[in-house]
């Protein structure tokens, strides 16, 4: 049985909102992936279709501040690697808070992502919703502009 999509409008209309203040800053191309890949966005570059790396996008509702580590399933992280190690490309975490954006390239081998079982706690959808996941420090994304959203 194929496990419900939870992903709204809203929730795609809050990552091209972030995608497009992304571009505005750094003059990135981003093209949505169809749904099927495991990551979000293929950056490309200005005078063509080569596709520089890859962007996952997510829109929290909290402050970058209120917890010490960002948890992202462990199967985009392993998306991801495979992605870096396939084409040689980086792949970027983009996270929209309330009190900015921030940036982080994930990383191929990185001593500091801990791996855990854990997922969404408070209000659990569905069994699907606990899973394997990786926690990475605040610390190591990058502020990539302070607009506030949400």
């Amino acid at each position: 049985m194929q496990r419900t999509i939870y992903e709204t409008a809203s929730n795609l209309s809050n990552e091209a909102t972030v995608a497009d203040i992304v571009t505005t800053v750094t003059g990135t191309v981003f093209k949505k992936n169809p749904r099927f890949y495991e990551i979000d966005l293929s950056i490309l570059g200005r005078e063509g279709n080569g596709i520089l790396g890859f962007a996952e996008i997510k829109v929290r509702t909290n402050a970058s501040t209120a917890f010490p580590t960002y948890m992202i399933s462990a199967h985009k992280i392993m998306a991801a690697r495979q992605i870096m190690e396939t084409f040689s490309v980086p792949v970027y975490l983009i996270i929209g808070f309330t009190d900015g954006i921030k940036i982080h390239c994930i990383e191929y081998n990185c001593d500091y992502y801990k791996l855990e079982y854990g997922g969404r706690t408070v209000r659990t959808r569905d069994p699907q919703d606990l899973e394997p996941v990786v926690h990475i420090p605040m610390n190591m994304f990058y502020p990539l502009c302070s607009e506030a959203l949400g």
